[in-house]
């Protein structure tokens, strides 16, 4: 998705968010929704790169080289390798993007969200920003007992055991009907308290509510396209603010 100044411009160079689950943004009118957006000036002209996924989602979407106790992500290591070896020198060949992880986002919902998330957070001087739409945070290595299962969630092991990233902004979403489990019988679904366990992991590493992260938890809202088509506005108006 250009920006319709693009061709006028020939001189400018733009920002550039890549999503995951690319072909469901037809689903969302997205095209509609950034032009609403620049033409209102509360999102500044950026580049959108939509990456289609396909029937092997399951195992393209993951952490890296760290499967799910599903065996899900066998391929995660090898999509994030296209991302950043392939997709991204492509486009930043072939359109005037700016350069820099303050320039580049990436979003993502349900495992798209969990696949961002990790690539986001792993690669920061490429990336410096990412949003999360009901991003699959249960991603775990082992649930044989409910204790097992929070301490072996990859994303929140991964922040506790790595360093901060400075500068990094993170969008995170969920609704509150997006699942029913309750693992922990606390009255908190596991969609929501998977995101809020890995914030306050963040907290730890110095990040800021607002400053630096932000949770949006839609009433009713459930784990479903027609949902996240609803906060976009608020994710691309938080990531990309005209100036």
């Amino acid at each position: 998705y250009l920006p319709g100044e693009y061709a006028a411009r020939p001189e400018k160079r733009y920002k550039v968010l890549y999503a995951n689950d690319g072909q469901d943004l037809r689903e969302i009118a997205f095209d509609r929704v950034l032009n609403s957006l620049f033409a209102s000036r509360t999102v500044e002209p950026i580049i959108v790169v939509a990456v289609p996924s396909n029937a092997n989602r399951i195992y393209e979407y993951g952490t890296g080289t760290v499967e799910s106790a599903d065996g899900w992500g066998t391929l995660a290591q090898a999509y994030n390798n296209f991302i950043l070896r392939e997709l991204k020198p492509l486009i930043d060949a072939k359109y005037r993007t700016l350069s820099g992880p303050q320039n580049t986002g990436f979003m993502g919902w349900s495992l798209g969200g969990l696949a961002a998330f990790y690539l986001v957070w792993q690669y920061p001087t490429e990336f410096g920003s990412v949003g999360t739409f009901s991003p699959s945070f249960w991603w775990r290595t082992n649930q044989n007992s409910l204790q097992e299962l929070l301490d072996s969630r990859v994303i929140h092991k991964l922040v506790r055991q790595s360093p901060a990233r400075p500068g990094l902004r993170m969008w995170f979403e969920a609704g509150t009907a997006d699942e029913t489990n309750d693992r922990d019988k606390n009255g908190v679904i596991d969609a929501i308290q998977d995101i809020t366990d890995l914030m306050d992991e963040l907290v730890k590493k110095g990040y800021q509510m607002e400053t630096d992260m932000r949770l949006v938890v839609v009433t009713g809202g459930q784990h479903e396209i027609a949902t996240w088509a609803t906060v976009m506005p608020d994710f691309l108006r938080w990531a990309f603010p005209a100036k």
